[in-house]
């Protein structure tokens, strides 16, 4: 059984649903989702899923929505590290036409922007462990250079989220 380090991101993703025609600037009828996402995430609960051995570094906050994202992934044997932030669980809201197309979107990541390497470097000795380490391109561009620097010895991967972030990994 492969085992894997994620290093990246979680969201509280609220999607809605317009039932018809969306009219701007007015309440509209639909139906509104709420699941935990985030790029990194999303990788971790896919490798349970296949039954990998996953541990995840990723930055809640210690809101309800931090808890219940942590008991979640602990539910599918998910190892959770996350450094005590202040600031609440990264959300991201999608407002979708009646056709399912994403007419606008916000994401809050402050704490992920906010994130610092001292604030994974006590997972050091975690990180130490993987031969493999699979990072998000949405983490802090510090945190991820960090990471390159200090274990280079390591296979890295990187899901390069979109095409502007993916620019930064062209060398």
């Amino acid at each position: 059984m492969p085992k894997v380090l994620v290093v990246g991101a979680s969201n509280v993703d609220y999607v809605a649903l317009s039932n018809n025609k969306l009219i701007r600037k007015d309440s509209n009828i639909g139906k509104l989702n709420i699941t935990f996402g985030g790029v990194g995430r999303n990788i971790v609960e896919n490798l349970a899923i296949l039954e990998d051995d996953v541990s995840f570094i990723t930055f809640l906050g210690n809101d309800s929505f931090g808890k219940e994202l942590r008991k979640d992934l602990e539910s599918i044997n998910v190892k959770i590290y996350s450094p005590n932030k202040k600031e609440r669980t990264s959300s991201y809201l999608a407002v979708l036409d009646s056709n399912g197309d994403m007419d606008v979107a916000i994401c809050d990541t402050e704490i992920i922007d906010k994130s610092t390497v001292e604030d994974i470097e006590p997972f050091d000795d975690v990180i130490s462990e993987f031969t493999s380490i699979v990072l998000d391109a949405n983490i802090n561009d510090k945190i991820i250079d960090h990471i390159f620097k200090e274990y280079s010895d390591k296979k890295i991967l990187v899901e390069a989220v979109s095409a502007n972030k993916v620019k930064r990994y062209e060398k």
